[in-house]
């Protein structure tokens, strides 16, 4: 468990470090809001709303606009929620009892040392954020000065956790050596709005960038060099818009979920196949989606009232019911078994894009 769950930060420079006092927390019983889990594919859905204060006693964590929703790869009891005002959220057991790491933070990406269970990254709009102690203490390694760029994705080298990348909406890759303390710029294309940085699982030096319109990049050489991978998917009229893109557990293979299709590679992205959906191209947007890494012909996707699942790549669906009847906000699946899956929502009814495309002043 973590330590210290419960504390305030307070700003020193450039680090943010805790002072060992509990928070106040003002969420209202809501029965529809934050998140839901399912062991059953979505046939069912329960709410994971325990909030495990300082005390020993809980409260309920229901009403949040939940942001990110991370499962440890290697330990997928383990899973984190991002949140636009509430902090981030960490559980031992699955989602049946949350902590709060920290609070007031409006938490867009996390990402998790593979090899030090205790070091994590968090990225706000403006800030990266490290702990290497459990959440007792968080040291800022990245602000964000530029008031036309935000921070929008964070990832760690799984063969060499101190080596750290950002990438922002000003279109830039930023990458650190040495665990967030100096950093470099990688890759720039201004105007490019870059909200997806991913490494892939067999060659670390192997980088993909996803952008918000959906243009996929790849490096074989961690950065230093780099070519566009949409070969025939820039040729299909619904993949534009991007929703999700992911590693699959074989060589090569990738799946990306646009505004209005789903698509896979098996070579890298020298030719990409879509998947057919059983609603009609834009009649209802996929605002999430998901793919089953060790299994090539099981998919998901989230439109605004329904959750849909195929397990042989798209020739039958079924259509099921969402557990609530907020925003569809964002989603992970649990590596060792397709079946359990995490499903956020948020209560922001005004918009229905990805969080990528707010302003500032949309999270706060």
């Amino acid at each position: 468990m973590y330590r210290r769950p419960f504390t305030r930060i307070a700003a020193v420079g450039v680090a943010l470090l805790f002072i060992g006092q509990a928070c106040t927390l003002q969420f209202s019983e809501s029965e529809d809001t934050g998140l839901f889990k399912t062991v059953t594919a979505g046939r069912t859905w329960r709410q994971k709303d325990v909030l495990l204060l300082r005390d020993g006693s809980t409260t309920t964590l229901s009403e949040v606009d939940v942001t990110k929703i991370v499962v440890d790869q290697r330990r997928p009891q383990r899973v984190f929620m991002g949140t636009t005002r509430g902090g981030l959220f960490a559980s031992e057991n699955a989602g049946e009892q949350w902590l709060q790491l920290i609070a007031g933070q409006v938490v867009l990406d996390v990402a998790l040392d593979p090899t030090a269970r205790c070091h994590l990254y968090f990225a706000t709009p403006s800030t990266v954020m490290r702990t290497v102690n459990c959440a007792d203490s968080w040291e800022m390694v990245y602000r964000e000065t530029r008031g036309d760029a935000m921070i929008r994705g964070i990832a760690l080298d799984y063969s060499n956790p101190s080596l750290v990348y950002i990438t922002t909406t000003a279109g830039d890759l930023f990458g650190s050596s040495d665990g967030g303390q100096t950093w470099r710029t990688i890759y720039r294309e201004p105007g490019r709005q870059i909200v997806k940085i991913a490494i892939d699982p067999f060659q670390p030096s192997v980088l993909y960038l996803v952008d918000a319109g959906g243009r996929i990049s790849r490096s074989i050489d961690r950065g230093a060099s780099w070519e566009d991978i949409m070969n025939n998917l820039s040729e299909f009229s619904d993949a534009g818009g991007m929703r999700t893109f992911e590693t699959l557990s074989q060589p090569g293979s990738l799946f990306y979920a646009s505004e209005k299709g789903l698509f896979v590679t098996t070579n890298g992205g020298a030719e990409w196949s879509r998947i057919g959906l059983l609603t009609p191209e834009g009649s209802a947007p996929i605002m999430l989606a998901g793919a089953n890494a060790r299994n090539g012909q099981e998919f998901f996707y989230i439109t605004r009232n329904t959750f849909y699942h195929t397990v042989d790549y798209g020739a039958h669906w079924f259509a099921l019911s969402l557990p609530s009847g907020t925003i569809p906000a964002s989603y992970a699946i649990d590596p060792t078994n397709a079946a359990v899956q995490y499903l956020g929502f948020r209560m922001d009814r005004r918009r229905l894009e990805p969080y990528w495309y707010y302003g500032p002043e949309s999270l706060y």
